[in-house]
């Protein structure tokens, strides 16, 4: 693709796109290390917490979806940086 059908606005959108998905990514990994911190066996009193196997399973999720945004975002990369964006 010639760099003159780039519209700039559209490159800039799709550059903090892409940016917080990188944001999102690097805070999963934050999350992860305090799922693993979690401690199953400290009861509580009156109120239930999700256990570790449920967090993992809930951030293998979210990490998916992420993952498939990635993959759709890039898929589409020439259309997003070609045209204005929607909102």
């Amino acid at each position: 693709m010639a760099l003159g059908f780039l519209n700039q606005r559209a490159v800039k959108r799709y550059g903090a796109f892409v940016g917080a998905m990188d944001m999102a990514a690097e805070a999963f990994d934050t999350v992860r290390k305090v799922i693993d911190r979690v401690d199953d066996s400290q009861g509580s009193s009156g109120y239930t917490l999700p256990t570790q196997d449920e967090l993992i399973a809930l951030h293998a999720k979210a990490f998916a979806a992420l993952d498939t945004l990635r993959i759709k975002g890039k898929k589409h990369e020439a259309d997003l940086v070609s045209r204005d964006w929607a909102v």
